[in-house]
């Protein structure tokens, strides 16, 4: 016989609450007090939270986004741009994006452009 659930409806908003303040799904977690295989498992069986933590995702990156101009703005005292680069990368699936020149006459390949991507949002 299967445990009762601790989901209950009111778990979505505290979601989105948690991950507007950029939180991870880990950490949003923890806070509800349930492992994240847990929360995987509610995500698919519950189309609300599914929604939620849909939701929740986007406010989350647009906390972090948020965080960035502002940093490089001057808004934020100590910014890191290193540490904001390397979390936009592994938390929102930024990368590099390197375009190499193979035409040399030595056969050598240099990078030409290095730039930082953002996912494509269409």
């Amino acid at each position: 016989m299967a445990r009762p659930t601790k989901y209950k409806t009111e778990m979505c908003a505290e979601v989105v609450s948690f991950m507007r303040k950029g939180y991870s799904k880990s950490v949003v977690s923890a806070k509800l007090g349930i492992c994240p295989d847990t929360f995987s498992v509610w995500q698919k069986d519950n189309a609300e939270f599914s929604a939620a933590v849909k939701e929740g995702e986007l406010l989350s990156q647009l906390f972090w986004e948020k965080a960035g101009i502002d940093g490089m703005m001057g808004e934020i005292t100590g910014f890191n741009a290193t540490t904001w680069i390397f979390n936009m990368k592994n938390r929102h699936g930024w990368r590099d994006k390197v375009e190499v020149d193979n035409t040399s006459s030595d056969g050598s390949m240099s990078p030409t452009r290095i730039e930082i991507v953002a996912p494509d949002e269409s």
